[in-house]
């Protein structure tokens, strides 16, 4: 059986921490035109949203 709670991606949830902790969100997600809460969300691995291809090129 599929254990949830057990990421399947270590390494890309613990990148998105590191940069959440090392960048300022408010400035990125005013650059990227987001709201900063969404992009907040979308570096929480804990959080359904999920960053797409072209966000992560922008950031």
């Amino acid at each position: 059986m599929f254990d949830y709670q057990v990421s399947k991606h270590p390494y890309f949830d613990e990148a998105c921490r590191a940069f959440a902790l090392r960048h300022n969100l408010v400035q990125l997600a005013e650059r990227a035109g987001m709201n900063v809460q969404i992009l907040r969300n979308k570096l929480n691995p804990a959080q359904p949203h999920l960053l797409t291809a072209p966000e992560i090129w922008l950031l």
